[in-house]
């Protein structure tokens, strides 16, 4: 009985964690430092607790599902949603709710003090003996709900953040907006498409970004419509460049690394923008991979390793 408490308590702290991890990572976290030293503590206490509960191998497994935010990604995230319209509605981040952060360290202990009751009341592997029999269908089973959840959390992310963070239509219909900047902007709203498999909430900030880059600065508009007429570059190569260097410069701001040169997941989901823009360039014939390794992956691969 003591082991579901510790599963449901350990899938509680996954969740706040998410939710402040989201905070620290924009530096918006009140005493990050002693939030990291709780995180440490979290993630030490529910791997003993899966260890103990199913075994070494297969507790490693567990937890690093829980480590790599897999777990959220697939069903925890809908916890999130109230917290995400909010946030995508407000066009900002609100203030950390201060009652969930101080209920993580409280959290935390609770998961503390019963991982060592759970030593002494628990046979060892005590939960894994309990479903060996039908491993391979829990496998199974568990899959299912990963793809499906992932599945899910890609469409309703993408529909809270078109409704809420598409600026497109008012511009668009305005007559004295260039044609250019109609077409760019008819690009941005159709790049997620082109890009799939990354972090859509992220790739929906950086069109965000890259819309405001075009409208707030009426000189730098200018520019850009000269650029495209005089056939420098097109549209569609702006766009994608943009995205290259919005999470580049992100990977490179030393605010999505777990330590020195290694990415956390953030981190590793701007990569994964990063890396999908360049394959879009080299695929429109904008890049060769030759060039791209040199000039663009070299130098931001290098700088990544130098910061944290």
């Amino acid at each position: 009985m003591l082991s579901y408490v510790i599963i449901l308590v350990a899938l509680v702290g996954l969740t706040i964690h998410r939710y402040l991890n989201s905070f620290r990572e924009n530096r918006l976290l009140p005493y990050p430092i002693g939030f990291n030293v709780f995180t440490i503590f979290f993630v030490l206490f529910y791997l003993a607790s899966f260890i103990w509960m199913f075994g070494i191998v297969a507790g490693i497994i567990i937890s690093a599902l829980c480590f790599f935010q897999l777990i959220h990604s697939a069903l925890l995230w809908i916890f999130a949603l109230p917290w995400l319209v909010k946030m995508n509605k407000n066009e900002e981040m609100p203030e950390v709710n201060r009652l969930v952060y101080s209920s993580f360290a409280f959290i935390v202990g609770v998961l503390g003090i019963i991982t060592i009751i759970n030593f002494f009341v628990s046979s060892y592997r005590g939960m894994w003996e309990g479903i060996e029999d039908n491993i391979w269908l829990i496998v199974i089973t568990f899959v299912a709900v990963m793809l499906i959840g992932n599945l899910a959390r890609s469409i309703v992310f993408r529909k809270i953040q078109k409704l809420y963070n598409n600026p497109e239509p008012a511009e668009s219909s305005n007559p004295n907006v260039p044609d250019e900047i109609k077409e760019t902007y008819r690009l941005l709203d159709k790049v997620a498409d082109e890009l799939k498999g990354v972090d859509e909430f992220l790739l929906q900030e950086i069109i965000k970004e890259a819309i405001q880059s075009l409208t707030i600065d009426q000189a730098q508009m200018n520019d850009y419509v000269k650029e495209i007429r005089e056939n420098k570059r097109s549209p569609q190569e702006w766009v994608f460049t943009y995205i290259i260097n919005d999470a580049a410069d992100k990977m490179e701001s030393g605010k999505y690394h777990v330590y020195r040169g290694v990415l956390d997941s953030t981190g590793e989901a701007y990569k994964a923008i990063f890396e999908r823009g360049i394959r879009a360039m080299i695929g429109i014939g904008a890049y060769s991979k030759e060039w791209a390794d040199q000039h663009i992956r070299e130098p931001v691969y290098s700088n990544i390793k130098k910061v944290g």
